[in-house]
């Protein structure tokens, strides 16, 4: 092994939660706030008042669901191809694992089913929130500086701006997933969104480009660590 790590988001990075997210508005009975939920990146905290938030949540941020989530085309491949050139895989991830409150079991089916590299391989990582609620760019911070300790990190991918600004808070190179060069966005905000159907607000977006690597599709990604290691 290298002795060099990966760091990868999960949600919205190498999967797509819009199944997931439809499936919890059915069943609360709120299935027709799909389309502005999913168009708007502060949706849930615009359309749903605080009692309301917390009942998504407490379904959205559970196992119950998680099986609805679909890889992103080539993620997988990509992890496995970069694990086998001698990386250590480590997803850093807001979902959450307390005692009593843990969606650990379910990612890991889920990327066990999926063919990711898993934690249990022996060089793979999952690292989460000790519990809910936590801020998640904070929680990522400082998850990165003991990440480090481990050794280099060769770069941290995500698809929100938190994320870039968390990776770039500790040196490390930071890949935005971004979505489609074509104008054939995965969302359905005005100027595109990320390939995982996450939105993020444009002029921060923006901000994080100029900041870290831009790449449209896992292919893509994968071609951009190989052409630089």
């Amino acid at each position: 092994m290298r002795g060099e790590s990966i760091v990868t988001d999960i949600d919205n990075t190498i999967l797509r939660t819009e199944r997931r997210l439809r499936k919890v508005l059915e069943e609360l009975g709120w299935e027709e706030l799909f389309p502005q939920i999913r168009a708007r990146y502060d949706g849930v905290k615009a359309l749903l008042s605080p009692e309301e938030q917390d009942r998504f949540y407490g379904l959205f941020l559970s196992e119950c669901y998680l099986h609805l989530d679909e890889p992103l085309p080539g993620a997988a491949q990509a992890l496995r191809a970069l694990q086998e050139a001698g990386y250590r895989i480590i997803y850093l991830t807001g979902r959450h694992d307390a005692p009593g409150d843990s969606m650990r079991r379910g990612t890991e089916l889920w990327l066990a089913e999926h063919d990711f590299p898993h934690p249990g391989d022996g060089s793979t990582l999952l690292w989460m929130k000790p519990r809910r609620g936590l801020d998640d760019r904070q929680f990522k911070e400082e998850a990165l500086q003991e990440i480090l300790k481990l050794g280099p990190v060769r770069a941290g991918i995500g698809d929100r701006p938190s994320d870039i600004e968390a990776y770039l808070s500790r040196g490390i190179p930071a890949i935005l997933v971004r979505g489609s060069p074509r104008g054939e966005p995965q969302g359905s905000g005005p100027r595109g969104a990320p390939l995982g159907g996450g939105l993020a607000p444009w002029d921060r977006l923006q901000e994080v480009e100029a900041r870290a690597k831009v790449v449209h599709d896992w292919t893509e990604l994968l071609a951009l660590l190989r052409g630089s290691s």
